[in-house]
């Protein structure tokens, strides 16, 4: 997230390069939750069972 302060001036902010960053950086999380929710509910549901 350090790379995408850079799109930021003293007086001025590009910011549809920094959506566009922001984008390419949440996109890979958000395809890594959706493939893996059924685990971590999986785990969250187990996890609150005793016995």
């Amino acid at each position: 997230m350090a790379g995408i302060t850079h799109f930021s001036g003293e007086f001025v902010v590009d910011w549809g390069a920094m959506m566009g960053a922001s984008v390419l950086v949440s996109v890979p999380v958000l395809i890594i939750f959706l493939l893996c929710s059924k685990y971590f509910v999986q785990g969250l549901s187990d996890g609150s069972v005793k016995g």
